[in-house]
């Protein structure tokens, strides 16, 4: 067994057969308080769809307070090595490969929002309930050198909890899954006008 220790919220210990070690089973027990900001249903159908495209690995069960899945095994990326042309190469397959994974968690119906200046933001939802849209961020390239990602989750997990966000259903190497909150962005004007102000 292999305690995995570098989670800040869930417990996860890897099983294996001694000299098996690449053929290990995660079991991750989900730590308190953790689902009032991840959404453990759809976190599961998440993970189903990635392996499903060919981008992560499979789940082998579900219990009260975790899960079960499989491990795939590598390295936590920095600064330096996403730098490395061979990483680099491999990266960009992958999120080539979003685009398989958009096509499952969407169906038919997608939205293209094109008002960032860094990242690609895909809209999917059911044709006949788009108020209940996933957004799927892929982040764009070199932003990493300027956006702490671990922070902003953490960031938009608080605002989920004190009902001020939606919530993340799940993160990947250069992106996350999240949920849409319908509005308007303010502008100059708009913040002005005393009903919105207040």
């Amino acid at each position: 067994m292999k305690d995995f220790t570098d989670g800040c919220t869930n417990r996860l210990v890897g099983c294996y057969v001694e000299d098996q070690p690449w053929d290990m089973v995660l079991v991750r027990v989900y730590g308190e308080g953790t689902d009032l900001f991840i959404d453990r249903e759809q976190e599961i159908r998440n993970i189903q769809l990635m392996y499903e495209a060919q981008l992560g690995c499979p789940i082998y069960c579900s219990f009260l307070n975790g899960i079960c899945y499989g491990f795939a095994p590598g390295h936590t990326l920095d600064k330096d090595s996403v730098r490395d042309p061979k990483i680099a190469s491999f990266t960009e397959e992958q999120s080539n490969s979003l685009s398989q994974l958009t096509e499952l968690l969407c169906g038919e119906i997608s939205q293209d929002f094109t008002d960032g200046c860094t990242n690609r933001l895909v809209g999917c939802y059911v044709e006949d309930q788009p108020w209940d849209m996933v957004l799927v961020r892929v982040y764009g390239e070199g932003t990493d050198l300027f956006i702490d990602r671990e922070q902003e989750i953490r960031n938009i997990q608080l605002m989920y909890e004190a009902q001020l966000g939606c919530p993340i259903y799940c993160s990947f190497l250069n992106g996350i899954c999240y949920g849409f909150a319908p509005g308007h962005t303010l502008d100059k004007d708009s913040v002005r006008d005393p009903k919105i102000a207040s």
